[in-house]
C-alpha cells in the first residue's frame, strides 16, 4: 500500500536526471505518466473509490467551510468498512493529488508554465488543498476504521507551513478558515469524537504540537502587514492546543 508522505516520492526524484527540484516543504517527484494525472472532482472520486453505499457526499459539502455538516451528522450509525482495494484507490488519488499540487508550488520559483498551473498567491493552493482535506475528513466519517488520515493530514499542515511565508497573501480571510477547519477536524481526531471513535496516537500528537507551534510563530509575522486579524492570530490551532495542554 503506497505511503501517505510524499518522502517516498522525493527520493525518487532525486534519482532520476527528469526530475523537477524542491523548493519548500512540498517534495515533487517527475514522471510522463503523473505529469498527465488530471485533477478530478473530489465527488468524482468517491463514486470510484468508495462503495455506493459510501457515495453520499455532494457538492455542497466540498464547498463547504463547516465540519459539522448536517450530512455528516445524518449518516448511519452502522457504516461498514471500506475494502483494502477501496483503501488503496483513496491513497492513490492522495498521492496523485498531492504531486499535482507539489509541481504548481514548486513552478513558483521557477516561473515557468501556463498561469493556472504555478501558484503566485496562497489562496489557489489552499483551494486545492481544501477538496482533499473534505475528501480526507468525509473518509473519516464515512468510514468506521480510519487508516491513515491522520498522517494525511498531517502532511497537508506541515507542508502548509513552508507555503505560509514563501507565497503572497491577498485574503488572509481565507487562511485562518482554512486553518479554523484544521483545527477543528485535529481537535475531533485528537478526542475521538469520529465513527471509529479512535484517537490520534501520541507520536502523532507530538508531531501536530511541533507543526502548531511553528504555524503559531509563522502566522505573526506574514499577517503583520495586515490590521484587524489580531484576535484571529490568537485563535490559530486554539482548540488544538487546549486538547493538547
Amino acid at each position: 500500500m503506497a505511503s501517505p508522505s510524499l518522502s517516498n516520492n522525493a527520493d525518487a526524484a532525486d534519482q532520476s536526471p527528469s526530475s523537477e527540484s524542491n523548493a519548500g516543504g512540498f517534495q515533487v517527484e517527475d514522471s510522463k505518466q503523473q505529469r498527465n494525472v488530471a485533477y478530478s472532482s473530489s465527488s468524482t472520486v468517491l463514486s470510484s473509490v468508495f462503495s455506493p453505499n459510501f457515495d453520499i457526499l455532494d457538492r455542497d459539502f466540498l464547498n463547504s467551510s463547516h465540519v459539522d455538516s448536517p450530512q455528516l451528522q445524518s449518516l448511519p450509525g452502522n457504516v461498514n468498512n471500506i475494502s483494502s482495494a477501496q483503501q488503496s484507490k483513496l491513497i492513490n488519488y492522495l498521492d496523485e493529488q498531492l504531486l499535482y499540487i507539489s509541481r504548481k508550488y514548486v513552478r513558483k520559483f521557477s516561473d515557468t508554465g501556463p498561469p493556472n498551473s504555478v501558484y503566485y498567491t496562497i489562496e489557489p493552493l489552499l483551494e486545492d488543498l481544501t477538496n482533499l482535506v473534505d475528501l480526507i475528513w468525509y473518509s473519516v466519517s464515512a468510514t468506521s476504521t480510519p487508516f491513515i488520515q491522520s498522517q494525511y493530514l498531517l502532511r497537508i499542515a506541515d507542508d502548509l507551513n513552508d507555503s505560509i511565508p514563501s507565497l503572497p497573501i491577498t485574503s488572509p480571510d481565507k487562511v485562518f478558515s482554512f486553518l479554523r477547519k484544521l483545527d477543528k477536524i485535529f481537535y475531533k481526531l485528537i478526542v475521538g469524537d469520529v465513527p471509529s471513535h479512535k484517537r490520534m496516537s501520541n507520536t502523532e500528537k507530538a508531531r501536530l504540537e511541533s507543526i502548531v507551534e511553528r504555524t503559531r510563530v509563522d502566522i505573526v509575522t506574514v499577517m503583520s502587514p495586515f490590521g484587524g486579524h489580531e484576535l484571529d492570530i490568537t485563535r490559530v490551532y486554539e482548540a488544538v492546543l487546549e486538547e493538547l495542554n
